[in-house]
């Protein structure tokens, strides 16, 4: 890793915090914290700009086997 390359820290809401506490699926639970940790290290992924600071994160998609 680069020297400029950090971890980003995520604001957590409690709005945030109050859905994602609320989820019963586990498996979905999993998915979103995975999707965060990547997030927080610049990997956007499937992402569409919205705005200059926003940016829409789409679904990940199965891969087909």
């Amino acid at each position: 890793m680069s020297e400029n390359s950090q971890k980003k820290t995520a604001k957590q809401t409690a709005a945030y915090r109050c859905w994602f506490n609320a989820m019963l699926d586990r498996v979905a639970k999993t998915i979103v914290a995975s999707r965060v940790e990547r997030l927080q290290m610049g990997l956007y992924g499937d992402a569409k700009k919205m705005l200059a600071d926003m940016k829409q994160l789409l679904a990940e998609k199965k891969r087909k086997t």
